[in-house]
């Protein structure tokens, strides 16, 4: 099963197993929480298909970035 693993922030190490969607957000309730004000309830969600992954931005504001790019 893939994991997710953070290398920045407070949560430095924690690790995320991925089954099916995976929201995360600053809401308590998101699988990967990110208790951060910039940070919306729902701010995006990862889908797997197959072998690939998937990042969809939820704001509609474009702030999700990877790896330092704006999706």
């Amino acid at each position: 099963m893939p994991v997710l693993t953070v290398e920045k922030g407070p949560n430095v190490g924690k690790r995320y197993k991925f089954d099916g969607d995976v929201f995360f957000g600053s809401d308590q309730r998101a699988q990967i929480h990110i208790p951060d004000r910039q940070v919306l309830p729902r701010h995006a969600r990862i889908t797997r298909k197959g072998d690939q992954f998937f990042i969809q931005d939820l704001t509609n504001t474009n702030t999700v970035a990877v790896n330092g790019r704006i999706i």
